[in-house]
């Protein structure tokens, strides 16, 4: 028979085993992450794009309230949580994140597939417990938008700086000492502009694994880089990377 003493001490240390064994099963889902992975849920409420060199973010559309929602996915393994965002004005020329939804993540189905279900302030709304399935996207699904890592050509020294934003096309970047950005337009097509807003490049762009190719326009861009460009997927310091490089 236990004591009192006893009993209680048994019951702090089963409850501290509790608490640690529970905080533990929340690092243990990481590796099913993957990148240039299309993520889609059995209620098809979420779809997450994964793409690039990033395998803990990405783009996504989330029904909200009934209406198709694009958002910033953020897969946070130390919280155990999948976290929807979208942005939202914090006053002139300030944008901040706004959380629309999040998961907890309950289990791994088949060593593969993440058992989600609403958390936090979360569980009233019109969301439920659902199942997190990937399949690897092939090379025609790829867009480069999405990409969460940086591209360069070092021959141009063009520099498009690592996506820090999933819901806006346009990035910050580099060419022969200037600051340019880069936007990605509808249609695959992109425009290349100075920082005082005059474009001097623009034309479509084509998505690979490892690089993106730039197609230029006649009359815009041709005569400063030639009939196309390969820029190459990069870190933000400008490394060139490669697939094996994304995956150590």
């Amino acid at each position: 028979m236990f004591s009192n003493s006893h009993k209680k001490t048994f019951v702090l240390i089963a409850g501290v085993s509790l608490a640690l064994s529970s905080c533990i099963g929340s690092f243990q889902w990481g590796h099913v992450l993957s990148n240039n992975v299309l993520w889609s849920s059995d209620d098809g409420r979420i779809k997450i794009w994964s793409e690039g060199m990033h395998f803990d973010k990405g783009y996504a559309s989330v029904l909200n309230d009934g209406e198709e929602v694009a958002a910033e996915a953020y897969f946070n393994e130390t919280k155990g949580l999948i976290i929807f965002s979208i942005n939202k004005s914090l006053g002139e020329n300030e944008v901040g994140k706004y959380c629309i939804a999040e998961y907890s993540v309950k289990s791994v189905v088949d060593g593969k597939a993440l058992r989600i279900r609403p958390s936090g302030n979360y569980q009233n709304d019109n969301y439920s417990e659902t199942t997190l399935t990937s399949r690897p996207l092939e090379e025609s699904e790829l867009d480069a938008r999405y990409f969460g890592n940086a591209w360069i050509n070092k021959e141009t020294g063009l520099f498009i700086r690592n996506n820090l934003d999933y819901l806006s096309f346009s990035k910050d970047g580099e060419y022969k000492g200037s600051k340019v950005v880069f936007s990605y337009c509808v249609g695959q097509r992109f425009e290349i502009k100075y920082e005082t807003g005059s474009i001097f490049a623009s034309g479509n762009y084509i998505t690979h694994f490892e690089y993106m190719d730039l197609i230029f326009d006649e009359d815009c861009g041709k005569e400063e880089f030639g009939e196309s460009l390969r820029m190459y997927t990069a870190a933000a310091s400008g490394v060139i990377l490669s697939l094996s490089d994304m995956k150590n």
